[in-house]
């Protein structure tokens, strides 16, 4: 019950992972760990295990929820694009709102997904549930199995007294942070960019939460810890 044990978590799990799934050739090996860290993220200690049988069944739902619709508008790329941008502005707004709401978080990285995976990838819509429910089992597993294995220095995370000062929800800004996004995934998919996927969800996670005045710090530890991840990612890159 080391007091490192959480930043061993967070390594150790996430990174085992991804180097075991490119060694066995699956198809986008960084969509598993990348929810793994989100997963010890949110999760200061281990979770019970009806709490992740919830998690994944308003994972599965949101994610149903976005393939189904998509598939509808795949053929017409005005539809798709509309309805790509209409999914992440919600998901903005309700961040916006609340910076600790999942359905914002979730719905941000299926939109995303189902945009990069049938523009980029060629995959159709309707092949991405099952995709999408291996990853997240996957994802769960490596999740309980690193509490099981670092246990301790766990902390249950409180609802805040106070909301946020100075941060409120302009509408102005969220549409031009959707846009933002928007213009991004489709300059990154026309250049074939093989961590398109990657930056797509690190930029969308980035901005996706409001800056207020007693927030800059954090921003500022966020924008580091970020661009420190990424340079950790190159090893990897070069790898493959």
């Amino acid at each position: 019950r080391s007091c490192a044990n959480p930043v061993l978590r967070l390594v150790l799990g996430p990174t085992l992972l991804l180097f075991y799934l490119i060694s066995q050739g699956e198809f986008l090996p960084v969509l598993a760990p990348m929810f793994v860290v989100i997963f010890l993220t949110i999760m200061p200690s281990k979770p019970p295990l009806d709490m992740l049988l919830r998690l994944l069944v308003v994972i599965m739902v949101i994610s149903l929820g976005v393939i189904l619709v998509g598939e509808v508008l795949v053929e017409s790329p005005t539809g798709f694009g509309l309805f790509c941008w209409l999914g992440l502005y919600w998901s903005f707004y309700r961040s916006h709102n609340d910076p600790k709401d999942m359905l914002a978080t979730f719905l941000l990285l299926f939109v995303i997904i189902t945009f990069i995976v049938n523009l980029q990838f060629d995959v159709s819509v309707s092949n991405l549930p099952w995709l999408v429910l291996k990853t997240f089992l996957t994802a769960l597993i490596v999740t309980y199995a690193s509490f099981i294995l670092f246990p301790g220095d766990g902390k249950d995370i409180f609802a805040d007294e106070q909301g946020m000062d100075g941060a409120q929800t302009h509408h102005g800004l969220v549409v031009f942070k959707t846009t933002m996004v928007m213009i991004v995934m489709y300059v990154l998919v026309a250049t074939g960019s093989s961590q398109t996927l990657l930056i797509a969800i690190t930029l969308g996670s980035m901005i996706k939460i409001p800056v207020s005045r007693d927030q800059r710090i954090f921003r500022n530890h966020r924008l580091i810890a970020t661009m420190v991840g990424i340079l950790a990612t190159l090893p990897v890159m070069a790898a493959q």
